[in-house]
């Protein structure tokens, strides 16, 4: 069983004199959303600040992804993926809203650009140069969250979310979280999306490693690389041709197959097989270019999907989560990927051991196999097809004029 990103075990905490923790325990799994629930005073505040080293003395156990911080300092803390929104905000008056934004430095990859930001929330853009404190209270939140998405960070600890903010904001944002819970074809895109570009992003950067060390040919890894792009480029009018007399969901399928028994090929193809990792390597892309093209198709019909369920269309909200999705699985990728080149001995710039070459070359195959089954079993359960869609439109049409295109 995988460990939890965050395990709080026996933590206790004094501001001075004063114990105001008693052994607090609680875990946090990857993905996971975990609320602590208290009248004033109980602690909420206390157990946050305590996790990030901000309480005058902490004791216990605070694990992250499996290492122990109570003897780190806050930013140490902070820089292992964990991004704090105070209750206060800790907005600097001094700086515009856009300067506040920009103030945190990156802490990983997978943190969202500020077009997605903007993007995600659109009044921040309009009052990009105006002085932080003059923005309203529901402003200033959305900018100390913001804050944290671009950083990077893996977990939010967000303290008192909704305080301050007007009756009506809260409820939009409720009315969101609701949306994009009951909106069951985004949850299956966004996990076709995270499993598709952890694949993609294992495999792209594990290739060149293969081909320098293994193949001995680094002059061999741009054109490789580039067969990679533009057999995916070159399948996108056939795959398209065939969604039309089939399905998304079904060229979706039929590209990840492509990639799984590439990569397959690639697993179990003898060393130097320098030709065979050429082909291969087109017939993935050409595989990939499904996904791709039904993916961003698909992304507008869960958007009309939950107006259908919840009466509101939410564009900004479903393309800023795939988004927020697609960075992540680009920083956990990468992020996997450098831990797994330390575990198997990999020595940049070096001559490698045969057991590393070996390990390398089931980096390169068996995480994106493990991915693509995943994504594979996600797609599966897509029900949205031609039919499906066309009774979306007809209903959305009559329920709101004017909200679709004709």
């Amino acid at each position: 069983m995988a460990a939890p990103f965050l395990e709080v075990k026996a933590l206790h905490g004094w501001y001075g004199e004063s114990h105001v923790l008693h052994g607090v325990d609680f875990h946090v799994d990857e993905g996971e959303v975990v609320t602590l629930l208290g009248r004033n005073g109980a602690g909420r505040t206390s157990t946050l600040r305590a996790i990030m080293g901000l309480i005058g003395t902490r004791k216990g156990s605070v694990k992250i992804h499996g290492t122990e911080t109570i003897a780190l300092a806050t930013h140490r803390i902070a820089r292992l993926g964990i991004g704090y929104c105070p209750e206060e905000r800790g907005i600097f008056a001094s700086l515009s809203a856009e300067e506040n934004l920009m103030l945190p430095p990156v802490l990983a990859e997978g943190g969202m650009s500020l077009d997605e930001i903007y993007a995600l929330f659109p009044n921040l853009q309009e009052r990009a140069g105006s002085q932080g404190t003059r923005l309203s209270g529901g402003e200033q939140q959305m900018l100390a969250v913001a804050r944290i998405l671009r950083t990077g960070a893996r977990l939010l600890l967000l303290d008192e979310i909704s305080e301050g903010l007007a009756p009506v904001i809260v409820e939009k944002l409720s009315a969101m979280v609701a949306m994009l819970r009951a909106n069951r074809p985004l949850q299956i895109v966004a996990l076709w999306l995270l499993a598709n570009s952890m694949a993609s992003t294992l495999f792209g950067k594990t290739l060149p490693y293969v081909l320098k060390y293994e193949l001995g040919r680094a002059d061999l890894i741009g054109p490789v690389l580039a067969s990679l792009t533009a057999a995916a480029m070159v399948s996108i009018p056939v795959w398209a041709a065939v969604a039309k007399r089939t399905s998304k969901r079904t060229i979706t399928l039929a590209g990840a197959a492509m990639g799984v028994t590439g990569y397959c090929a690639i697993l179990l193809a003898p060393p130097n097989a320098g030709p065979l990792l050429f082909a291969t390597t087109a017939w993935i892309g050409f595989g990939a270019g499904a996904g791709y093209l039904a993916f961003w198709s698909m992304v507008p019909d869960t958007v009309e999907y939950g107006q259908f369920r919840t009466g509101t269309r939410a564009e900004g909200v479903v393309f800023g989560t795939i988004a927020f999705v697609q960075k992540a699985a680009l920083g956990i990728s990468v992020g996997i990927l450098g831990e797994l080149l330390t575990l198997i001995g990999f020595v940049p710039n070096a001559v490698q051991t045969s057991a590393t070459l070996g390990n390398m070359r089931l980096l390169l195959t068996v995480g994106p196999i493990v991915m693509l089954l995943l994504g594979i079993t996600a797609i599966w359960f897509y029900a949205i097809d031609a039919r499906l869609h066309a009774r979306l439109v007809r209903v959305l049409r009559r329920r709101h004029p004017g909200d679709l295109p004709a």
